[in-house]
């Protein structure tokens, strides 16, 4: 059974296999949500009360807030950021339309920090199959501290050769 810590704040690594990518400065809680979808049944004798209902699906993703410090590592990844710059380094955003998010999507393990370190009991970690961040900058040019969000979609492992196919995410280690 996972064990996952009551209190304290966690590590994100994008694409673990690849590019292992580390974020250990979260700005805010990381907020990891699993939300079902469902649709309601109704019969007329009982007018507007649900007889049954159900599931169309799940909405998965979590959300997580970072400093100016990992909002390079985060443009790496982006749709529509590109990182360029030989003197002064830039960040430029454009607009993808109609591209899917899924061909970019990579594994995330979320896994809980002690003493500013992640842990090393994979029974602690959560497991993201296939996840694509989008973001939702609120930069406010006042006394507040600038906060970058980003809202990482989880979608089911869409490859049929692979042990997670139609899986989205698992937490603590796998089965032997």
């Amino acid at each position: 059974m996972p064990k996952l810590p009551d209190k304290g704040t966690a590590a994100i690594v994008w694409d673990p296999d690849g590019d292992n990518i580390v974020f250990k400065k979260a700005f805010e809680d990381i907020v990891f949500k699993d939300e079902e979808i469902t649709s309601e049944v109704f019969e007329a004798q009982f007018g507007q009360t649900p007889v049954d209902e159900f599931t169309e699906g799940v909405k998965i993703n979590f959300e997580a807030v970072f400093t100016r410090e990992d909002i390079e590592k985060l443009a790496t990844f982006c749709v529509g950021a590109t990182v360029s710059g030989t003197t002064s380094k830039q960040i430029e955003f454009s607009v993808p339309v109609g591209e899917s998010k899924y061909q970019y999507a990579k594994q995330v393990i979320i896994k809980p920090m002690v003493n500013q370190q992640p842990v090393s009991d994979e029974s602690q970690w959560l497991y993201l199959y296939k996840c694509f961040p989008g973001r939702a900058f609120e930069i406010g040019f006042g006394t507040d501290q600038k906060k970058f969000s980003f809202n990482f979609k989880v979608f089911p492992d869409q490859d049929e050769a692979s042990p997670t196919y139609g899986k989205t995410h698992r937490f603590g280690t796998a089965a032997a």
